[in-house]
């Protein structure tokens, strides 16, 4: 027996979002999934992230994520992730057992030291001439306090990247597990044994200090 016309003035349910995003995607050739957009603001972001992911965590949306990408303090919260998925040998998918003790408690100690404060008073004289030996020395201090993977370190899943300014095209800079690159310049393969703490500070640095 065929359907009953639908009632004047009313209409059948349509998709749902997630199904039109999904079939959007199908279509263009792209990704499907969760990502999440971690931005900047210094210490204060990356506290504020902090907290925010803890809430996703506990709702089970944390690890569904496929893709996390980030700029300044979002990345500096984005490598110390990456490092403790690394550490645990746990992918982002299974739940963390003790978000406070596995990842609030570390991270809120990490921001509890000044990293920034020494080395831009040291080089505050030709800094604006000369950014490079401040770069090196917060390189060296992300290293040693906050993460000590390379690059091609980084979790397959979910695909973490660490946005920058290229400052000759003007554009956006991508670093990833498979290198560096901007649609401008092209790929850096090379740049996937670079430091994941060169990238934090590339993405972490502010042209009134350092630039990236």
């Amino acid at each position: 027996m065929p359907d009953s016309p639908s009632p004047p003035g009313t209409s059948q349910p349509g998709p749902s979002l997630q199904q039109r995003a999904a079939a959007a995607a199908a279509e263009s050739g792209r990704e499907s999934g969760i990502a999440l957009c971690l931005s900047g603001g210094g210490f204060r972001a990356a506290l504020f992230h902090l907290g925010a992911l803890r809430r996703l965590h506990e709702l089970g949306i944390l690890q569904r994520v496929a893709a996390i990408s980030s700029v300044s303090g979002g990345s500096i919260f984005a490598a110390f992730l990456a490092t403790r998925l690394r550490q645990t040998g746990r992918p982002l998918t299974a739940a963390i057992v003790d978000w406070q003790k596995e990842v609030a408690q570390p991270f809120r100690a990490f921001c509890g030291r000044d990293l920034r404060t020494l080395p831009i008073l040291l080089n505050l004289p030709w800094n604006w001439l000369w950014p490079a030996p401040l770069l090196r020395q917060l390189e060296s201090r992300y290293r040693t306090r906050l993460t000590q993977l390379a690059l091609r370190e980084l979790p397959e899943t979910p695909r973490f990247t660490l946005c920058a300014t290229d400052l000759t095209f003007g554009v956006n800079w991508e670093f990833d597990r498979d290198g560096a690159r901007d649609y401008r310049a092209g790929r850096l393969a090379l740049a996937a044994e670079w430091p994941l703490a060169r990238a934090v500070a590339a993405s972490a640095s502010s042209r009134r200090c350092s630039d990236p």
